[in-house]
């Protein structure tokens, strides 16, 4: 039988079989009459029926009673175990082996909620692993790492050691803004700039309202230009707009200093760290930025499949005990510390047959590499500047450094070959 992971995160819970994504199902509950909706439906329906609508139930996993409870919702618990039914839904009969991917902050009786209501759903579970340390496993790693992840209703900082193995050294809740605030402050600012622009407003009907709430999360992960088109899809028409990076900034500005602030006050002088953001946080408008004015830090962008990858790969470390436990260690240690890279092997363009062209902060390099080399709005790896280093994250399975698959972070010379699309690309240095 197959084997599956289940990363909860009620931004989308990602749900994987034998390393295929199958789901990406948010944390969404909607009851139209005597009908719930879970997951994607729900989310798809939130704006149409909001009379009866959840999204807390996995950040407040727990069987306390709950406002306008029914006799078969009484609690978030129930609201849980309807939306992990429909996931075992498309699992079951395929998946012999299941293990979870929980939040760094969910409490011994949470995980103790979720396994059982997963023996009542008949799944078969044989390891938790914390979500934090899993996405870090398969990485290049300092002796201090942090993995900064975002969930509907908080952001989190897990910090991580690996002097001698992977394990979580500690976790908190930098912001109580999650992104489900950040998507209705993203959304009111697209819609204001509709109204400013061509006087239309987006929220005045429910279904373009929905329209244009379905798309944000989407347009956000791919759109980090100064000025970004946002083309709005509805029955009627597509009416666009365009919104710059500054007004999106204004949205989430206020948080990047608490993170910049909870990062310092856990590093020493000198000290070298890395920090991995997740998928769920791919194109935040100057969070990159602002992690910059934090010294000693490199910071890399951790690919959707980070977490599924490492459950894989230490599968019987997580899953090999008589019970199933909450595993936060893993038996990975830190890399080597790099030899400075010196100035004049460091790279600065990217070289596709005679054409070169400047890797400068950061380039977001496009798949389709039939018109040259070119950034693009969903790129399969983005090159960037990391003080006298340059270095890539990769985005899509099958990028290849020299032969091998870098992990996010990795640090590029001049003369290496990345290689995207069966096409071999050259690292150069122009003076």
């Amino acid at each position: 039988m197959s084997f599956a992971v289940i990363e909860l995160n009620d931004t989308g819970v990602l749900v994987s079989l034998d390393g295929d994504v199958l789901a990406r199902s948010p944390g969404f509950a909607v009851l139209d009459g005597e009908r719930l909706m879970t997951g994607a439906e729900a989310y798809g329906c939130a704006r149409l029926l909001p009379r009866w609508t959840n999204n807390r139930f996995w950040h407040q996993l727990s069987t306390e009673p709950i406002p306008a409870a029914t006799p078969a919702l009484r609690h978030h618990a129930d609201l849980a175990f309807a939306h992990l039914e429909a996931i075992w839904a498309d699992l079951k009969g395929h998946a012999g082996s299941t293990v979870f991917a929980v939040p760094p902050y969910y409490s011994r009786e949470q995980l103790g909620l979720l396994l059982g209501m997963a023996g009542e759903a008949g799944m078969p579970v044989d390891g938790v692993v914390d979500s934090a340390v899993a996405a870090a496993a398969g990485q290049s790693l300092t002796n201090t790492a942090f993995v900064l992840d975002i969930y509907l209703h908080c952001m989190t900082l897990t910090q991580l050691g690996a002097s001698v193995q992977l394990t979580r050294t500690d976790a908190v809740t930098v912001s109580d803004v999650g992104i489900f605030t950040l998507w209705d402050r993203w959304a009111n600012i697209v819609a204001n700039q509709f109204i400013q622009t061509t006087r239309y407003d987006p929220l005045h009907q429910a279904d373009s309202e929905q329209a244009l709430y379905n798309q944000i999360p989407e347009w956000i992960a791919v759109n980090d230009g100064q000025l970004n088109q946002f083309d709005l899809v509805t029955a009627s028409g597509t009416p666009s707009v365009q919104v710059t990076r500054d007004q999106l900034l204004t949205a989430c500005s206020a948080i990047y200093p608490q993170i910049v602030q909870t990062l310092r006050a856990r590093l020493t002088q000198g000290e070298r760290a890395s920090i991995f953001l997740t998928h769920r946080l791919r194109g935040f408008p100057g969070l990159r930025d602002a992690l910059a004015l934090i010294d000693g830090v490199s910071v890399a962008e951790l690919p959707e499949s980070a977490v599924n990858e490492s459950v894989r790969g230490y599968a019987d470390t997580i899953t090999g005990r008589e019970t199933v436990a909450h595993v936060v260690t893993l038996p990975v240690k830190a890399s080597p510390p790099e030899t400075e890279t010196s100035a004049s092997a460091t790279p600065t363009h990217l070289l596709l047959g005679s054409r070169a062209v400047a890797i400068g902060s950061a380039f977001r390099l496009d798949g389709d590499l039939s018109g040259g080399l070119r950034t693009g709005s969903d790129p399969v790896c983005t090159l960037y500047t990391d003080g006298q280093t340059v270095r890539i994250d990769p985005h899509r399975e099958g990028i290849t450094v020299n032969g091998s698959s870098p992990p996010g972070g990795t640090a590029l010379a001049t003369g290496d070959t990345l290689r995207v699309a069966d096409t071999d690309l050259t690292l150069i240095s122009v003076t």
